[in-house]
């Protein structure tokens, strides 16, 4: 007994010093910041995924999408895959969204995520000292990993409950199209939602890209703060190269036109903005379903539809304002966009944006239209405050480059020192003078 207490001692010390992290994740979220994190110091022991492009290039040209990015190099020794199963699974949704078959999709999520959860909860965790897994992906691998005597760490990457949100606003205005289909739909799959708060109760720690995700898991759903970690994510480089020479009144969404991320709101808004100032122009730059592009509200909106990223830095390059009145997102990509390329922005808290009312550009009441045109104008109708918010917009997004999101991941998992996740509600710091 002395023996095995000294070993198991010996082992402990041992972990302290050399983590060993399993990382398990759908997709390709983030570009694989999660494992990533842990290759960049040595500490990845495993990464279960369930597709992604290594060295398979037959492929690389017919799979261009979000699921389907090329695996970083450093990762793919560690990477554990099943690319023919996955392949099938990214036509089927494609399919399934191109026929509008919400619920149908969302079985389909639900039974893939559930699948790849229970093939990561079979592998053996011995020697693994930390899970680091997404949220509504890993519920019996948690469980296995907890029972292994593995920490676990769940990364939430939108409000857990943003699906009433949704639901609650297509009630509030129809004729805005189906809502999003999520797997944990009630009616697609009944288990799902009684998952997932399973697993955030059962994980030792929670990352949160934004106070409004914290706040959610806080107030919906009773999760302790102490247990939360504020982790905001990383602008990618090729953003700072951005030219931003601003056509005066031209203003870009960036993102996919549909009632969570608020297209009906910046539709309402543009009718009082037009009556005002009739020199606006409105450029959606994202999906957009037939229901959206053709509603009456939307006539005066230049829809361009999916864009790739050359051409994504060429709206923000022209850009006066960037607009995204979200009703819920974990923290929008397009925000940290926007403030490389020296875009101001306007956007809501349920955004999930880094920037600060006053200091990079607007933060206004989620589903308040008339909020959201006094903003745009405030911006477009003031050239000096305009051009200090575009020069606060870039300094500010420095703040979050790729090395210090992967110390701010390391530090929640493994509890190292990283540097301050800044946040707009947790700072003092004076806003731009009107």
């Amino acid at each position: 007994r002395l023996r095995e207490t000294s070993a198991l001692a010996k082992h402990s010390r041992m972990s302290a010093r050399q983590p060993r992290v399993a990382v398990m994740q759908l997709g390709a979220r983030h570009a694989f910041a999660l494992p990533a994190a842990f290759a960049e110091t040595g500490s990845l022991a495993r990464f279960d995924t369930d597709f992604a492009m290594s060295g398979l290039s037959v492929l690389s040209s017919a799979f261009t999408t979000r699921s389907a990015r090329r695996l970083p190099d450093h990762l793919a020794p560690l990477t554990h895959h099943a690319p023919a199963r996955a392949i099938a699974n990214h036509l089927l949704a494609q399919t399934l969204k191109r026929r509008d078959a919400t619920e149908t999709l969302a079985r389909h999520r639900y039974r893939t995520a559930a699948a790849f959860d229970a093939q990561c909860a079979r592998r053996d965790y011995r020697g693994i000292t930390h899970l680091a897994a997404i949220n509504g992906e890993a519920v019996e691998t948690v469980r296995a990993a907890r029972d292994a005597g593995v920490r676990t760490v769940l990364d939430v990457v939108i409000p857990p409950s943003w699906h009433d949100t949704v639901a609650d606003e297509a009630r509030r205005y129809p004729g805005w199209g189906t809502p999003q289909a999520n797997w944990a739909t009630a009616s697609a799959a009944p288990d799902a939602i009684d998952r997932n708060v399973t697993a955030l109760h059962l994980a030792d720690g929670l990352l949160c890209p934004s106070p409004a995700v914290r706040d959610d898991l806080v107030t919906t759903y009773g999760v302790a703060s102490h247990r939360t970690h504020l982790v905001p994510y990383a602008v990618a480089p090729k953003f700072f190269a951005v030219l931003n020479r601003p056509e005066p009144g031209r203003i870009l969404f960036p993102g996919t036109a549909d009632l969570r991320k608020g297209i009906h709101i910046l539709a309402m808004a543009a009718a009082e903005l037009l009556s005002r100032k009739p020199d606006l122009t409105f450029v959606i730059a994202g999906d957009a379903s037939p229901i959206v592009r053709e509603h009456p509200l939307c006539r005066p909106f230049t829809f361009l539809g999916r864009i790739s990223p050359a051409r994504m830095m060429q709206e923000y390059a022209r850009a006066d304002v960037c607009v995204l009145p979200s009703l819920a997102e974990g923290s929008a990509g397009a925000t940290y966009e926007s403030l490389a390329a020296g875009v101001p922005l306007v956007t809501t808290p349920d955004a999930g944006s880094v920037a600060r009312d006053g200091i990079e550009g607007r933060i206004v009441p989620a589903g308040d239209p008339a909020a959201l045109a006094d903003a745009i104008v405030d911006i477009v109708g003031n050239r000096d405050r305009r051009a200090a918010l575009a020069g606060a917009a870039r300094t500010r997004a420095a703040a979050f480059d790729w090395a210090s999101y992967g110390q701010r991941i390391r530090a929640a998992v493994l509890g190292e020192t990283a540097p301050v996740a800044l946040s707009q509600a947790e700072e003092t710091r004076e806003a731009v003078p009107a």
